[in-house]
């Protein structure tokens, strides 16, 4: 049987906040909270994936 991987993906979109949130994010306050739940969201919203390793094998990876 053939091994497999899982793998979370997120939409283009919700990666570009989740980094804007990232490079803003002070180690303080009420915004900073608000700003690591939103990030919390954003990463609970990710579809879990499998991915066939042989099927990657062959195809060169991903």
């Amino acid at each position: 049987m053939a091994g497999k991987t899982e793998m979370m993906a997120y939409s283009p979109g919700d990666i570009k906040v989740a980094m804007n949130v990232l490079n803003g994010l002070t180690t303080t306050g009420v915004l900073a909270a608000r700003s690591v739940v939103t990030l919390a969201t954003i990463l609970e919203s990710g579809k879990l994936m499998e991915i066939d390793e042989e099927v990657e094998k062959e195809d060169g990876g991903i």
